[in-house]
């Protein structure tokens, strides 16, 4: 199952809440703070016979250290210049937030043997992605949590991390008819063993699908 990474409902409220105080701000103070330029630097493209330029492409390379520090000068400068509403933003966070159930499931997809599906824990930014197997009534395993993920990274960082920067690297494949004992073996150095049949990904065995059959 593709993860897609989500806002969780206290990231849409800050989101809904920096809209909302904009206006808010533009009858505020005054605030002598220069805004960051990005620099220009011209990528040329000719597509059909017309030349386009793009002097900001650069943006878009997440693993380029001018990118990240253009995005932190524009955080830097947005909290400048609405400090005079955080009094407002607080009332107005706790307010919506109090209207919003935190702790709660989306609809489990099916695939295959397994329920899949994401939820949210009050007080927790970000979403948890699980699967129960067979019924939502079984032992929930945890895929990924990114609330863990998040410790010791600030909003920016998460904002550009892919799923490839947390990955530890490919899962061992195997193919349906592989006996049980490598299958064990693989589990004891790996989280999960992927099985494939002529050339199809046909599933994932975990660690925790091992024990089951062993109770």
């Amino acid at each position: 199952m593709p993860i897609q990474f989500k806002l969780s409902y206290s990231g849409v409220l800050l989101v809904v809440i920096g809209t909302t105080i904009m206006s808010v701000s533009s009858c505020g103070k005054n605030q002598k703070v220069a805004p960051p330029v990005a620099k220009i630097i011209p990528k040329v493209d000719t597509l059909f016979g017309e030349v386009l330029v793009d002097n900001y492409y650069w943006l878009r390379e997440r693993d380029n250290p001018g990118v990240i520090e253009y995005i932190k000068a524009e955080n830097e400068y947005t909290e400048a210049v609405m400090r005079h509403t955080k009094g407002f933003q607080d009332e107005l966070y706790r307010e919506m937030l109090a209207r919003i159930k935190e702790t709660d499931m989306d609809v489990p997809e099916m695939i295959d043997d397994y329920y899949y599906y994401t939820r949210s824990e009050e007080g927790k930014q970000y979403r948890i992605y699980c699967r129960k197997r067979g019924s939502l009534e079984a032992e929930e395993e945890i895929l990924l949590d990114l609330n863990e993920v998040a410790k010791g990274m600030n909003p920016t960082d998460l904002s550009i991390t892919t799923v490839k920067d947390i990955m530890n690297g490919t899962f061992p494949i195997i193919d349906p008819d592989t006996p049980l004992h490598v299958i064990s073996f693989l589990l004891e150095y790996n989280q999960a063993v992927l099985i494939k049949e002529k050339g199809e990904l046909k599933g994932i065995i975990c660690k925790s699908d091992l024990l089951k059959l062993l109770r």
